[in-house]
């Protein structure tokens, strides 16, 4: 069975300084209850790292090395972005469908408003 961890939504901010968190949505119900806010401090420093170390207009997938996971990161040349972590058997063509459909989503619903956000958001978005 293929499972969708996390999806998250970043403002680049070049790969010097720490993106910023615009909305994310995780599902981490498959984990014990004790363990599940550790993995997902784990997730967010993973999607945030790999966010970072994308250059602008680039896609890539990560491997977790302690997990059976990849992250999968598009930064667009306006510097939104997109991280998904999925289980290594999620095809990665459909998960940059969904990345593009999360970034086109997230910019038609905030119309550039993201651009002026400095602080991370830590709200589920509606």
């Amino acid at each position: 069975m293929v499972r969708l961890l996390m999806i998250t939504v970043y403002n680049w901010k070049g790969q010097e300084a720490k993106p910023v968190r615009l909305a994310g949505v995780s599902d981490l119900s498959n984990f014990n209850v004790f363990t599940r806010g550790t993995v997902a401090e784990h997730l967010r420093f993973a999607t945030r790292t790999v966010c970072q170390r994308t250059p602008a207009g680039a896609r890539q997938s990560v491997g977790l090395t302690d997990n059976p996971f990849l992250v999968h990161c598009y930064v667009r040349h306006d510097n939104l972005s997109c991280v998904v972590v999925a289980d290594k058997e999620y095809p990665s063509r459909v998960l940059f469908s969904l990345i593009n459909k999360t970034i086109l989503d997230f910019e038609t619903t905030y119309q550039g408003k993201w651009q002026s956000m400095n602080e991370d958001q830590t709200s589920e978005p509606e």
